[in-house]
């Protein structure tokens, strides 16, 4: 296959690759089906809430948030900045928080981001789990409870979302920390079951990241032969 005939626009199904990457798992499913598909691990990274809330600017408190809170957001339980369970999570700046709808961004294409914050939000909210779930789905059919929902807001891509938000007062979305890093978005910083509020750094994600045992189906045995030089072994190993 000629790669330069594969762009992000191509309809058909390449069936000639050596080498592919992705944010998301292969699926049980694929797993069957195409047994000799191995997975390695390579970068990591983390995906992090963002917000545009005019009232914060200049405010050296960063808003706060716990997984769960933003579980109830995306399942449309939680429709108001100044929702209790916000305010009861920034207290310091509870009464800047206005009550006024929270323009919700999300992926409207399918997207390894958007599996990974939907698995992250499912961990800790049942409801979420049985109502939206974790696939990588966007738009309406990925988000249920947006379809009617005039405060749902569905962009192409990571830097749609982005132009969404750093445009639109009031809103909420998610992306790559890197992304956000780089385009000087707001990030929320994300309350522990411990009452620890984390804000996204390089230093905390590192930190988290080193705190987190692989799956098992990405753990490479010393000597397994995954036939990589030396120079990629590092790529992998760091």
């Amino acid at each position: 296959m000629d790669p330069s005939t594969c762009d992000a626009g191509d309809t058909v199904e390449p069936k000639e690759l050596d080498f592919a990457a992705s944010d998301s798992f292969l699926s049980e499913a694929d797993s069957q089906s195409f047994p000799d598909l191995k997975m390695y691990p390579m970068v990591a990274g983390a995906v992090v809430p963002v917000h545009n809330l005019p009232e914060l600017e200049g405010q050296a408190e960063a808003l706060k948030m716990s997984v769960s809170v933003l579980a109830r957001i995306y399942r449309c339980n939680v429709t108001h900045w100044d929702d209790p369970a916000i305010k009861a999570l920034n207290r310091p700046i509870e009464n800047r928080l206005p009550h006024l709808p929270i323009q919700i961004a999300a992926r409207a294409d399918s997207s390894g981001t958007t599996e990974i914050f939907k698995r992250a939000l499912a961990q800790r909210d049942a409801t979420f789990q049985e109502n939206i779930g974790t696939s990588s789905t966007g738009g309406e059919e990925g988000w249920p409870c947006s379809q009617g929902n005039e405060n749902y807001n569905f962009r192409q891509r990571t830097d749609g979302v982005a132009s969404f938000v750093l445009a639109t007062p009031y809103s909420l979305g998610y992306m790559a920390f890197g992304d956000a890093d780089k385009l000087g978005l707001e990030m929320v910083s994300l309350v522990t079951p411990c009452g620890v509020a984390v804000k996204p750094s390089q230093t905390s994600i590192a930190e988290a990241l080193s705190a987190t045992p692989l799956p098992e189906e990405l753990r490479i045995e010393e000597g397994a032969g995954v036939g990589i030089s030396e120079d990629d072994a590092g790529l992998i190993s760091g």
